[in-house]
């Protein structure tokens, strides 16, 4: 071939532009894929399978977080909300109950009135112990008022943050101490419902003799406290068939702890049938002896009785006096013992054994 027809052949030849590879492996798949059993829908089942698997990792992925989420709780991993403002706090102490009253004896307006609400402390905001809430603690001194009493008792209340509600709760309140001053004097009427087991406690043998007897009273009582005398009447019950009266004489005192306290310091008995009482437990002093003592010539001693003239007539007791034992119902009474006629007592003083018998000085 000569050089002219060279030239005329690559001037003829078509010029060739870059190829996309992008397009020729489609055209080499579809031909692939066309070439199969299938063609097109092999394409299609091969599209919608890889979608199906992707929407399962997504959902899977999904499941795994709400898991480590449950278990770690992501709101401890976030900023934790405020603690109840103090103004919140006053409000729910506001509404706490007063301490219970009731507790508390021979008060006369046993409701808790007119809350006031000091010196109120909101704590830090904490995880809950199961570590899937937040809690807060607060405190404060809240007093309450009536004609009887004023108590001022300190609260705390234990806040459970609702992540719903974007709030706190006031889940528990609770009092921890409470101090009383009383207001008023002490219920008379309460104390005279209870003079009888008063009575009993101090002498179970008069509690027993007059326990049907009518029952009066007269005070002297104020917001410190005072004395009270209680009377009981038994009809024709006393010596030739007067009236047996006791007169139990107390002193009331308040207590933090349970409120106003009756003590009893004496009980005198009028119209006591002594002549025969005398008599007989005179005559049961050579029986076997119901208490012993055992002291010294002139130890000071306490001795509880009936006042007879100079004689107090008590239990039979067995009495060693400096290595002397005298058995007897009576004692003879010398010295400052005069108002107790008739009166059952405890009497204080010197002890002393005469012959065979038993003096007490009387201080």
């Amino acid at each position: 071939m000569d050089e002219n027809n060279l030239e005329e052949t690559e001037e003829t030849v078509p010029e060739q532009f870059p190829t996309n590879p992008r397009v020729g492996t489609a055209k080499s798949h579809h031909k692939a894929t066309a070439s199969m059993p299938g063609g097109d829908k092999y394409t299609d089942f091969t599209k919608w399978r890889r979608r199906i698997l992707a929407i399962a990792g997504v959902l899977i992925l999904i499941y795994i977080c709400y898991m480590i989420a449950a278990k770690i709780n992501v709101g401890s991993m976030l900023i934790a909300p405020n603690a109840p403002s103090v103004e919140t706090a006053t409000a729910d102490f506001q509404k706490a109950s007063p301490p219970d009253y009731n507790e508390l004896k021979y008060l006369s307006n046993t409701v808790g009135e007119n809350p006031t609400v000091d010196q109120v402390k909101v704590g830090r905001v904490v995880s809950g112990s199961d570590g899937s809430s937040y809690q807060c603690e607060a405190t404060a001194f809240v007093t309450f008022s009536n004609s009887s009493i004023t108590s001022t008792s300190r609260y705390r209340i234990e806040y459970t943050y609702n992540g719903l509600l974007n709030s706190w709760s006031a889940t528990k309140t609770e009092i921890e101490y409470s101090n009383y001053t009383p207001n008023g004097a002490p219920d008379e009427a309460k104390i005279d419902q209870d003079a009888l087991s008063l009575l009993s406690a101090y002498d179970e043998d008069a509690g027993t003799e007059m326990a049907d007897a009518a029952i009066s009273s007269s005070a002297s009582l104020t917001a410190e406290g005072g004395e009270m005398q209680v009377t009981f009447t038994k009809s024709g019950a006393g010596k030739y068939g007067a009236d047996l009266t006791k007169t139990m004489y107390l002193r009331i005192k308040w207590s933090d702890v349970s409120g106003w306290v009756a003590a009893v310091e004496r009980v005198r008995t009028e119209n006591a049938d002594l002549d025969s009482s005398v008599t007989e437990k005179a005559n049961n002093a050579s029986q076997t002896a119901s208490l012993e003592l055992s002291v010294n010539s002139g130890d000071y001693v306490s001795l509880s009785g009936t006042v007879s003239g100079n004689t107090l007539t008590t239990s039979t007791t067995a009495y060693t006096i400096g290595g002397q034992t005298i058995t007897t119902g009576t004692v003879t009474l010398s010295g400052n013992y005069s108002g107790y006629e008739g009166s059952y007592v405890t009497l204080s003083g010197n002890i002393y054994a005469s012959g065979n018998s038993v003096s007490l000085s009387v201080q």
